[in-house]
């Protein structure tokens, strides 16, 4: 995981777990405007942790019963 700090003239892009600036093509991300430390910091963190693929449908955690009547349709009594 990555974040933001000031520096001394602008913003560091580092590591949360070893606090050691973040490298990125042997740049080390220090002294950057804060706008760009946060972009950064979004890029970096998206490749750690990429999003969860989105769920379409509720299919899987439908009781097994449930999944077994799913497509039945009551008649009325």
């Amino acid at each position: 995981m990555y974040d933001i700090r000031p520096d001394r003239v602008g913003w560091i892009v580092y590591d949360t777990e070893t606090g050691r600036p973040a490298v990125l093509d042997d740049i080390a991300l220090v002294e950057l405007e804060q706008d760009t430390a946060e972009h950064l910091v979004v890029l970096l963190n998206r490749t750690v942790y990429p999003p969860r693929p989105k769920r379409l449908s509720n299919w899987p955690l439908l009781p097994s019963r449930a999944r077994r009547d799913a497509g039945r349709h009551l008649s009325p009594r």
